[in-house]
Formats: C-alpha cells, sequence, structure tokens
C-alpha cells in the first residue's frame, strides 16, 4: 500500500529538525529515520492511509480521472465513462 505524501512530508521535517551537523553515518541515519517515524500519532497515520485507499479508490470508479473527491464527479464521470463503452 503506497504511503501518503503527507506522511512523509511530516517524516521529511522531523529528519530535517533533528538533522546533525557534518556527516552522519548511514547506520544512525537510518536509525533517525525509522524514530521520526514511529513518533508519529498513530491517529494521524492510520487516517492517511485510509485516506489514500479513498483517493485509490476514486480513481478506479473515476475510470482513471483525476477525481475531487465528491459524489457529483465521481458520478459523472463514471456515466462519461459508460457512454463512451456504449457508443
Amino acid at each position: 500500500m503506497p504511503l501518503d505524501a503527507l506522511i512523509w512530508n511530516r517524516i521529511e521535517k522531523k529528519m530535517e529538525e533533528t538533522c546533525p551537523d557534518g556527516d552522519e553515518p548511514r547506520a544512525d541515519f537510518i536509525d533517525r529515520l525509522q524514530s521520526c517515524a514511529k513518533k508519529l500519532p498513530r491517529a494521524f497515520v492510520q487516517r492517511s492511509i485510509a485516506r489514500t485507499r479513498e483517493c485509490i479508490k476514486a480513481i478506479i470508479d473515476a475510470g482513471g480521472y483525476h477525481p475531487k473527491n465528491d459524489w457529483a464527479t465521481r458520478r459523472e464521470h463514471s456515466v462519461r465513462a459508460r457512454s463512451r463503452c456504449v457508443a
């Protein structure tokens, strides 16, 4: 399951805040990355993953179009896609 960009943005911000001066060994970087990711609030991560699932489903329902994630837009795209198949 792909992670929402919002999750990675938060991790990147935390990584920048805790970035040491100078060079950092790879093992220390990975430890810091895991630490920053694990400190994210569980509810935030769960909401982001649920939102990602909704967006993927909306794209599939819209026949590949970029949906606005509202019912009217999804219905309009699916009607358009069905009308192309019939014509």
